[in-house]
């Protein structure tokens, strides 16, 4: 059996696959739906030139190789629950017939029509991309995570082990870290980290980042590349000592120190690494999950300063710059909301965008406000969302509500909200407060119509933030009219939204 130790290298096949992935889908609005009918031979050919397409095919064929021989060692593909894409006898069956139920028992999810079980260049192209939505178990996305979690951890554990036994790393190995982590620098950061946490974190928290932005050679060089048959047998062989009296051939020896000597060249410029894993993000994602809840959660929110609200609103008055940043904007709020990392309020949302989301700085510089980019935070970035999505005219397509939630406020229903949220009223200051949690609510329950129209808003509000329940952490929440049912949400939204942006 092939140990776990020689399938590292297959991490370098896994990361080049996805760069040309991001490369090929490029801004392509891919829905999920979508990724289960379209091919990876398929995406191949969204490749601009001819060139690309070629060296593409054989990325595709490395990285088929590494998946179909690594998730067999993935036995629990999330938490405690079974890996639905292993048949009974632990091979790759991406049709999802490995479970009782013969498709993907997390999701639903399995291959559509014939063909090879495993890993092809026919296979959707979801079992491709790495996504692990906020509150969701994605199977088929979740596939290629955690392989590269799999395959790191098997290189830091090593790596580990060997650094406690014999001290600190040389300095062959220290030199190749830092051109590592200077070319994960230039990489911009992360959206999701395979295996933070995975070994040591002691070791690994200042350990090189490697990426599918890093250059797949400097990743292969970052791993441990090691086949006992290539590596072990012929040094074996060249230090064994045999008696040669009589029966002497029936003792051996090995030059133990020698071994070990020419063992160590494998482990020049290795050390612990961190693999950083971009997730894909999916078209219409938003309303599958209450991101704006979900940021609030990882990174605390506070509403944007006056001088960058009004910039908003003064110098993006097109629909096009406004579409185009609001498109950003819930990309970051889709990585915030997802990251397991510890993300801190005050970092500057530039400096997140192009560090993390990997965006030029010229094309950032272009779309955000020079007064925006100076005053935005992290913490900031739900009310940026909401201020950009209430500019935009008509509906957001975020906002895809069903219709018989979209009906008009009466006069008095109006006048109710807008005393409600006027100034100096006690819910003036908190109204990005509700407004996360309602757009969380259209943009989720809201896009079909499964609730009745004439059900309590307050109280669908309440279910989609708890906190808006307790009167010790909301007291000010106890004025929303009472009156007001889920017929008349999407207008209620939109007149809270242009009263926050007004105020």
């Amino acid at each position: 059996a092939v140990s776990v130790l020689e399938l590292v290298p297959y991490a370098a096949d896994v990361l080049e696959w996805h760069a040309v992935l991001f490369e090929a889908i490029g801004e392509r609005a891919l829905t999920r739906d979508e990724a289960l009918s379209v091919t990876n031979r398929e995406v191949i050919d969204w490749l601009p030139t001819d060139a690309k397409r070629w060296h593409a095919e054989g990325v595709l064929d490395r990285f088929c190789e590494a998946f179909n021989n690594v998730l067999p060692l993935i036995e629990n593909l999330y938490e405690c629950q079974r890996n639905p894409f292993l048949d009974r006898e632990g091979n790759v069956d991406l049709s999802g017939g490995g479970g009782d139920g013969g498709e993907d028992e997390l999701t639903g999810v399995g291959l559509r029509g014939g063909g090879s079980k495993g890993m092809t260049p026919d296979t959707p192209v979801a079992f491709s991309l790495p996504s692990a939505p906020p509150g969701e178990v994605d199977a088929a996305g979740l596939c290629t995570i955690m392989i590269l979690r799999r395959l790191e951890r098997a290189h830091n554990e090593v790596l580990i082990r060997l650094e406690k036994a014999s001290g600190p790393l040389s300095t062959a190995r220290s030199a190749a870290a830092s051109a590592a982590a200077a070319v994960a620098a230039d990489d911009g950061g992360i959206t999701a980290s395979a295996g933070a946490g995975s070994a040591s974190a002691d070791a690994v928290v200042n350990a090189p980042a490697l990426s599918y932005q890093t250059p797949p050679e400097l990743v292969r060089r970052s791993l441990l590349n090691y086949h006992p048959e290539r590596d072990l047998l012929p040094v074996a062989s060249r230090w064994l000592s045999q008696p040669l009296g009589h029966s002497g051939g029936r003792e051996v020896d090995f030059n133990i120190r020698e071994i070990e000597r020419e063992l160590q060249k494998l482990l020049d410029g290795k050390g612990p690494v961190l693999i950083n894993v971009r997730q894909f993000e999916f078209a219409n994602e938003l309303r599958r999950v209450g991101v704006l809840a979900q940021i609030a959660l990882n990174v605390p929110q506070s509403t944007l300063p006056a001088a960058a609200a009004a910039a908003l609103a003064s110098e993006l008055d097109t629909a096009d710059q406004l579409s185009e940043l609001l498109r950003i904007l819930e990309s970051a709020a889709h990585v915030v909301g997802s990251s397991a990392l510890r993300l801190k309020p005050t970092t500057a949302l530039g400096d997140f965008v192009k560090n993390v989301l990997l965006m030029p700085a010229e094309k950032w510089s272009a779309v955000c406000p020079s007064v925006v980019d100076q005053f935005a935070q992290l913490g900031h970035l739900r009310d940026m969302l909401l201020a950009v999505e209430a500019q935009l005219s008509g509906t957001p397509a975020s906002h895809a509500v069903a219709d018989c939630y979209r009906a008009q406020l009466d006069p008095e229903q109006r006048a109710a909200v807008e005393a409600y949220a006027s100034a100096g009223s006690p819910m003036a200051a908190h109204l990005s407060a509700v407004l996360g949690p309602f757009r969380d609510l259209m943009s989720g329950p809201l896009a079909e119509p499964t609730f009745g129209a004439q059900e309590s808003l307050k109280m669908f509000l309440t279910y989609q933030d708890a906190d808006l329940a307790d009167e010790d952490e909301s007291p000010w929440f106890r004025e929303f009219p009472d009156d007001l049912t889920l017929e008349v949400a999407l207008e209620t939204y939109l007149l809270l939204s242009t009263l926050n942006t007004n105020k």
